[in-house]
């Protein structure tokens, strides 16, 4: 049974047929991690992985959800007063229904096949989804951008104070394109996702990720407080406007700080460079950039682990891989890999397994965004 049918029949069973039923895909990013919050460029795409919701009305001015991986209900059984506790997938949505409260009940069922904390925006597609359903069974028409600031806004009160990469590349991704966002200005541009003889493949380390708990915050204040005592010395309107000479110059950084802002360049030019190879055809020039990003996150920014990187080792060494690094805020979760198409990765699974435990392999396929089903 489908994940779509799977959804829909529980929910048919619980509340009757659905008024309406979304598909709010999982992310991954090929290049561009951490920048998004600076004003970066990235380069992510909506994946063939998500979550399926089936909308119903009701008439007991409620709002009733059933989370069906999970197996778990809860009921609001008043349409406002949101600061009840509630399962933590609910302190996701919570943010947004203080600010749009429902003017009648309404029923959601949820779920699908996005592994939870590997690096794939779990909580985005279940924050854009929600709200991009609730938006049409409320009337309320709200237009994608203003899906994506209220889904990023909702997220970030949870803890987390992320970016709009993942909420971008959720709502408005383009089958078999990746999405060049530009996060200084929100302009997006969609590229033609032509590997020819690769695939993109995912590695899921099993080391699920909690940002809230990890140092993503961390990440981004040092960062921050580099890129602002290198403008108190030079004064620059974006840091794409900086160089490694004058960041190695400057004497007033912390070690982690220089090392943050010196990635934080690097990957930026690292997400041009790969959008003219995917322009140019040059496929094989893509690995070394990938290579590069995962080294630069694990030892300039401190944000990877022992497993994701020992991942990226192995992945080095095979022949039919020409590049990997890790996809997501980091500590954990997924790396991305460049495969030629029909190659035996087995062996690399085995090697992983038998040092870390097991290895989950996805093929990954450029999807639309947020969409209605049917």
């Amino acid at each position: 049974m489908s994940d779509l049918d799977r959804i829909t029949l529980k929910h048919k069973s619980l509340y009757g047929a659905p008024d309406l039923v979304v598909h709010s895909p999982g992310r991954a990013n090929i290049i561009g991690e951490h920048i998004d919050y600076l004003g970066g460029v990235v380069l992510p795409f909506a994946i063939n992985r998500g979550l399926w919701f089936s909308f119903s009305k009701n008439n007991l001015k409620a709002l009733r959800f059933y989370a069906a991986d999970l197996d778990e209900s809860f009921e609001l059984k008043k349409l406002g007063g949101f600061n009840v506790s509630g399962p933590s997938w609910f302190n996701y949505l919570r943010f947004f229904l203080k600010g749009f409260p429902p003017s009648f009940g309404v029923d959601v069922t949820f779920g699908g096949n996005l592994p939870i904390g590997a690096g794939l925006s779990a909580s985005s597609a279940l924050t854009c989804g929600y709200i991009f359903g609730m938006n049409e069974i409320m009337g309320w028409n709200l237009n994608p951008s203003e899906i994506i600031q209220l889904a990023s806004s909702s997220e970030n009160q949870t803890g987390v104070d992320g970016g709009m990469m993942d909420q971008h590349a959720i709502v408005l991704s383009k089958k078999d394109h990746a999405l060049l966002l530009d996060c200084q200005d929100n302009s997006v541009k969609h590229i033609k996702l032509d590997l020819g003889d690769y695939d993109l493949v995912l590695f899921n380390s099993g080391i699920q990720h909690k940002l809230i708990e990890s140092g993503y915050n961390h990440t981004r204040i040092n960062t921050e407080q580099g890129l602002s005592k290198l403008n108190a010395v030079g004064s620059f309107s974006h840091f794409r406007e900086l160089n490694s000479d004058f960041i190695n110059t400057t004497l007033n950084l912390t070690p982690l700080e220089r090392s943050s802002c010196l990635y934080a360049i690097e990957e930026n030019q690292r997400v041009f460079k790969i959008v003219a190879h995917l322009e140019n055809g040059d496929v094989e020039k893509i690995g070394p950039l990938l290579n590069a990003g995962h080294w630069g996150l694990s030892k300039m920014l401190l944000v990877s682990c022992e497993e994701v990187d020992y991942l990226v080792k192995i992945a080095e060494g095979h022949q039919s891989i020409l590049g990997s690094r890790m996809v997501g805020g980091g500590f954990g979760g997924c790396t991305i890999n460049l495969v030629k198409k029909g190659a035996d990765i087995s062996g690399l699974k085995e090697m992983y397994q038998s040092k870390y435990g097991d290895c989950d392999c996805i093929y990954l396929s450029a999807e639309n965004g947020v969409h209605i089903i049917g």
